[in-house]
């Protein structure tokens, strides 16, 4: 009795320092309420399908931004189109993520080897675009961090053109401001954020998007193109607007 009580104690003291550990880590980070991380911090645990919860544009015009990565951090969140789960993006591998009893090993996610995101990076949901790799159509949403998961309404102004040189296509990202921002009832456009009260925005969110995703052949992975004013919600790709972009990529 005596010896299988101490093979118990040897084998739960090897559960609470090996790999098993990991999964009760605790996540320090706040999240809405009614939302909570999955173990190892590395998603979300809700019913909310992120993907789907809410329209891309609201009734007075306004845009809904699901927020993945709050400004200033530097590990990249994706939502999954299919499944509607908010998580981070794993460093590809061909190692099995699942051990015994169905358990997931922890993955290693994609850290931006370069500043924080300088905007609360988000994604519009129920939109596609690109043809290489189809993802939801991402926000850059102006102003300081909000909380991973929170779904908030902002104002368009504008968009920023790339061309993706590993893809061959270009993309785009969508800008915008909160409008209970102080100086948001004077800014309607990109023209009217920089230069003003808010001088250099613009320059920075261009040179974080030539720089972030590292170099490809010799030449940044991202090469800016041009940046797009705001337009009216209605307009068409062709219209080279924001909206257009965001009214073209809208599935629903």
């Amino acid at each position: 009795m005596k010896r299988l009580l101490i093979f118990i104690s040897l084998m739960m003291g090897f559960f609470s320092s090996s790999v098993w550990a990991d999964y009760d880590v605790t996540c320090k980070e706040a999240l809405p309420a009614g939302l909570q991380f999955t173990r190892n911090c590395q998603a979300i645990n809700s019913w909310i399908n992120f993907y789907n919860i809410v329209p891309a544009v609201t009734p007075n015009g306004l845009v809904n931004a699901v927020v993945k990565m709050p400004a200033g951090t530097n590990v990249e969140w994706q939502v999954n189109m299919n499944t509607g789960v908010l998580s981070v993006v794993p460093v590809p591998t061909t190692t099995p993520t699942v051990l015994k009893h169905g358990q997931k090993k922890p993955v290693t996610p994609v850290v931006i080897n370069y500043l924080g995101v300088m905007g609360n990076y988000a994604i519009v949901p129920r939109t596609v675009i690109g043809n290489a790799n189809p993802a939801p159509l991402e926000i850059v949403v102006i102003g300081g961090p909000l909380l991973r998961g929170s779904i908030t309404q902002v104002k368009l102004i504008g968009a920023i053109e790339l061309f993706d040189n590993i893809v061959g296509e270009y993309t785009y990202k969508l800008i915008a401001i909160l409008p209970s921002a102080a100086w948001a009832t004077t800014v309607n456009t990109l023209s009217q954020l920089d230069p003003g009260v808010t001088t250099g925005v613009k320059s920075i969110i261009q040179t974080w998007f030539e720089n972030y995703s590292g170099n490809y052949n010799g030449a940044s992975a991202l090469t800016f193109t041009s940046f797009l004013e705001a337009g009216i919600p209605g307009d068409t790709f062709l219209n080279g607007t924001a909206f257009g972009i965001l009214d073209d990529s809208n599935t629903q």
